[in-house]
């Protein structure tokens, strides 16, 4: 079985796993927590089981990956100097180690995903310290920093813990902010997105997709593992695809109006503090089609070997248009036009970078 090191990294980036909450908690419903309609999906399409291209050798500890049509980046923090390495996404050779680990001005003291890729520069949030950089990846000013903001909160309050971001404007920013709390809390608040002065770092207005209260009047240990989701934004920046890591559901998000709507995959397992499991890994999508890597286990049942991870196809609608099998445990997907990127566990410390070719699929 997968080991408590393998674990510990899914923890700190793509899936935040955590014990889900105990005892009292068992009788609390998904209906329980989601504040949007959820239709259940009565068909899938049959499994194709198709194999995937490494692309890269294998990357130590690493946390997240980002692609655009050039370049790769990907973060590795543990035990490393800086933040991020830049790859050729052809070749697969380093072009440039970005965002130098520290206290000192220009450098960051904590580089988890989220991270995406606009304007020739990678967007990245520093846990440490609740600021948001953009980080050029080309050009002559490869490293510099062209903006950066720092998102205003309540007094009291903690650092956010941003579990993706996305700007929808040159002066807006969506975030999903996964737990209102300070993370010392024993209670938390409700997840939610919000729209973010992109210039001043003031919230404009948020958009409430969860209810914590159920969680948080019945158990003390309440973490904000109920509410890990994945995202991606379609072209035009006004819908979000999100995908939930401890539920068989997935949905969209109008960015204007705050409305949601949700679908829950046919036949799978209930919600259940006593066999918390990981269901959506991750959720990517390139100018058509939405890509979705599906667990559905115990983290108990994963291993690097004999596991296998499901990639669904979606539209813009909801609807599953392919399904296919991969061999192995898959965490992350990033998608250009051309082509689908997807991180693999190799084993307890290093994983592998694969490709799929989009036209293909």
């Amino acid at each position: 079985m997968m080991n408590s090191r393998i674990l510990f990294f899914f923890v700190r980036s793509l899936v935040l796993l955590t014990s889900f909450f105990l005892g009292s908690c068992t009788a609390i419903t998904e209906k329980n927590l989601l504040k949007f309609p959820v239709k259940a999906l009565q068909e899938e399409p049959k499994t194709e089981k198709i194999p995937a291209e490494k692309v890269t050798a294998d990357i130590r500890d690493l946390t997240g990956f980002a692609v655009d049509e050039d370049v790769l980046i990907t973060t590795s923090m543990f035990g490393s100097d800086h933040g991020l390495d830049v790859f050729d996404r052809t070749s697969g050779k380093i072009l440039h180690p970005l965002c130098r680990i520290g206290r000192g001005p220009g450098e960051f003291l904590s580089i988890f995903p989220p991270f995406s890729i606009t304007d020739s520069a990678v967007l990245v949030y520093d846990g440490g310290t609740g600021m948001f950089s953009e980080v050029c990846i080309a050009g002559d000013q490869v490293g510099a920093i062209a903006h950066q903001v720092k998102l205003e909160v309540p007094p009291g309050q903690g650092i956010p813990i941003i579990a993706s971001s996305h700007k929808v404007g040159e002066k807006e920013l969506l975030v999903y902010n996964s737990i209102q709390a300070p993370f010392e809390a024993v209670s938390i608040e409700n997840p939610y997105y919000a729209i973010y002065d992109y210039e001043k770092g003031s919230e404009k207005r948020a958009l409430h997709l969860f209810d914590a209260s159920p969680l948080n009047h019945s158990s003390e240990g309440v973490t904000m593992a109920m509410f890990n989701l994945h995202d991606c934004v379609n072209r035009e920046k006004t819908s979000v695809c999100f995908a939930m890591g401890a539920m068989p559901v997935f949905g969209f998000l109008d960015i204007a109006s705050g409305k949601a709507k949700g679908f829950r995959l046919k036949g799978k397992y209930d919600l259940s503090a006593n066999e918390s499991r990981i269901f959506f890994s991750d959720v990517c999508a390139n100018d058509q089609f939405i890509y979705a890597l599906y667990l559905g286990k115990r983290s108990s049942e994963l291993s690097a070997e004999g596991s296998t991870t499901v990639l669904f196809k979606l539209d813009w609608n909801g609807h599953i248009l392919k399904k296919y099998e991969l061999d192995g445990v898959y965490m992350g997907c990033n998608a250009t036009s051309d082509r689908l990127y997807l991180s693999k566990a190799e084993d307890s410390r290093t994983w592998g970078l694969y490709q799929l070719d989009i036209r293909k699929l």
